[in-house]
């Protein structure tokens, strides 16, 4: 009889299990401020250890969510884009799994503007390990950096150079970029031609006419033709 029970007991849960490793279960959790706890909107966060990466989005409550999770050992990594980077390791056995929450805080936003407009193709880079962006059609650019010194670089062509760069009243040719909280100074930087390295070539001199001895006539023949009516 307790056979048949424990039978009749293991039935639903293997096929639970059997289900389970079919069709996938939810990993769910939250992103927070580690400083304040305040949940972290828009951060995305990405599954790695399966067939193929699975990734999603916080809301506005922190939340994220992933389905279709096969029973295995994962990695869960936080974006680093907007954020400091974290990951875990978790587990799933089957059933819905609850991480628990994963602290970390937002990156500075630096914006920045490229003068005159009009350049296309240019990538602002901050480092060490700042990453780069690309720069928008109107010039703007927008760098997300953690606390720290950076060194900016630019790819220019060849026939500009940086005349000016700035950040609010620090210049950055000479400086490196400091950030520290949140900030609304924007960083300016002015391209300029390079002047045309020209070679240098005179006028070739006009041949020399010796003056003619004093008292000499000049002559000069002219031919007349003439017309009969």
């Amino acid at each position: 009889m307790r056979i048949a029970l424990l039978g009749f007991l293991l039935v639903p849960l293997v096929a639970s299990m059997h289900a389970a490793v079919q069709t996938g279960v939810t990993v769910d959790g939250r992103i927070v401020e580690e400083r304040t706890g305040e949940p972290l909107a828009h951060v995305s966060v990405v599954l790695f250890g399966g067939r193929e990466p699975t990734s999603a989005a916080t809301d506005s409550t922190g939340m994220y969510r992933l389905t279709g999770v096969t029973p295995g050992t994962y990695t869960l990594d936080v974006d680093s884009s907007r954020v400091r980077h974290v990951s875990t390791r978790i587990t799933v056995v089957g059933q819905p799994l609850h991480v628990p929450d994963l602290r970390t805080h937002a990156k500075v936003e630096v914006k920045g503007r490229i003068e005159p407009r009009g350049w296309q193709h240019l990538m602002v880079t901050a480092y060490p390990n700042g990453g780069g962006v690309s720069v928008f059609n109107d010039g703007t650019f927008l760098l997300r950096l953690e606390e720290g010194q950076y060194r900016l670089g630019l790819n220019i062509p060849k026939t500009h150079l940086v005349k000016s760069m700035t950040f609010g009243s620090r210049d950055l040719t000479k400086n490196p970029l400091v950030v520290q909280g949140p900030t609304q100074q924007q960083i300016r930087i002015v391209l300029a031609a390079k002047p045309e390295s020209k070679a240098q070539t005179l006028p070739s001199p006009a041949p020399r006419v010796p003056p003619a001895p004093p008292g000499s006539a000049i002559r000069v023949l002219v031919r007349v033709r003439a017309f009969h009516h």
